[in-house]
């Protein structure tokens, strides 16, 4: 940590907080920062003892702390700059030797180090949508919804992460009516926005799970000539999961998968989730109920820490969900908003969202209980 923060800490008497030395630390834990690569022999280090489940809990338990302390010098009328490494070496009280730990913030998304091919051209479009598909109000909504959520990355704490996101749902949803409860307005608003593409979303993570149990097998059979070579991957994989003229390829495709019982179990749970109506409209009726419960337990969570102060210790799920949600909701928006002629206004669009919903499942119920035909598959599981 930085000279001014150690000398802020040796400062605060009333606290179990000391500074140290690298030299004053214990041996087990001074081998383990020396063996850090970018080790610095002049560096301070806080040490407290904390109460924690586990090593990770203890040390997250300080950096959390600390950064209630840094959040407490910005009441003065002059800022001072603390800086630290969200490095910390945690050790059981029984323990002989313990580990270096780095504290990050949740992390809500996989990086890539290289911008290229699909991720390139989806982030392209989805700025485009955003910039030129809709009325000047709408597009100030939405750029303020994005800014919002983007502020959750800024900080280590989930509480602060939960609420920026939640905010960044309130900006898109507008106000409810006079009379009506907000949660269940965004509820109404959100569900149908989040679930309609489910199926899809569903179809993509196992085969994006799929790809890393033998991408190989599975792109080499994909360029097969049944199928178009226009259609993506995913439309393919869909094709060849649920077509019934298509069997013979389902029967060879998961014999080439067979050192992998989780993905042959993978596939069935899928076939089995969407191979018919009735099918198909109990799973989004399931996940649409599990929405609705977790989307009431983040705004219930979230009025306790702005009104209460309350941190409950289930945070990170809770923060990982409504970044989800909130993604989920808005890219429908983009799409819907991109295939019309003129700009979009937010709300209607959030409107006639809702409407295909229902529309939808009324369809699914009034099918019955037979396996897709051919051309209804790409329409409800697209």
């Amino acid at each position: 940590m930085s000279d001014s923060f150690s000398t802020y800490i040796s400062s605060l008497n009333q606290l179990a907080l000391s500074v140290k030395v690298h030299a004053d630390l214990p041996p087990d834990a001074r081998l383990g920062f020396e063996a850090l690569p970018n080790f610095k022999l002049e560096r301070k280090y806080v040490v407290g003892v904390v109460s924690g489940l586990d090593e990770f809990s203890a040390a997250r338990e300080l950096t959390e702390a600390l950064e209630s302390l840094i959040a407490m010098t910005y009441l003065n009328r002059r800022g001072v700059e603390l800086e630290w490494e969200n490095l910390a070496y945690a050790k059981g009280i029984r323990s002989h030797s313990g580990n270096i730990l780095k504290i990050d913030q949740v992390v809500l998304q996989s990086r890539q180090k290289k911008l290229s091919g699909r991720t390139l051209r989806e982030l392209t479009l989805q700025a485009e949508q955003i910039m030129t598909k809709f009325d000047e109000a709408s597009t100030d909504r939405l750029v303020s919804a994005v800014n919002m959520s983007a502020i959750s990355r800024s900080s280590y704490r989930p509480e602060n992460q939960l609420i920026t996101l939640w905010s960044a749902v309130e900006v898109l949803i507008d106000n409810p009516r006079p009379g009506v409860a907000r949660i269940s307005h965004y509820l109404d608003a959100l569900i149908p926005a989040i679930c309609v593409k489910y199926p899809r979303r569903y179809i993509i993570a196992v085969f994006d799970e799929l790809l890393r149990y033998n991408r190989s097998h599975v792109s080499a059979f994909l360029k097969r000539p049944e199928f178009y070579p226009s259609d993506d991957q995913y439309t393919k994989f869909t094709k060849l999961i649920f077509r019934d003229d298509l069997k013979y390829l389902h029967a060879e495709f998961c014999a080439g998968l067979h050192r992998s019982p989780l993905a042959l179990y993978r596939l069935w749970k899928l076939e089995k989730s969407f191979e018919t109506p009735q099918a198909l409209i109990r799973a989004i009726e399931g996940h649409e109920q599990r929405v609705r419960w977790q989307i009431s337990r983040i705004y219930r969570t979230r009025n306790n820490i702005v009104h209460s102060g309350r941190l409950p210790t289930f945070l990170v799920p809770l923060v990982i969900n409504v970044f989800e949600y909130f993604r989920s909701a808005l890219i429908p928006v983009l799409v819907r908003a991109s295939a019309n002629a003129n700009r979009g206004n937010i709300d209607q669009i959030v409107a006639e969202i809702g409407f295909d919903y229902q529309m939808q499942k009324s369809e699914l119920k009034s099918l019955g209980a037979a396996r897709f035909e051919a051309k209804d598959i790409m329409k409800y599981l697209r």
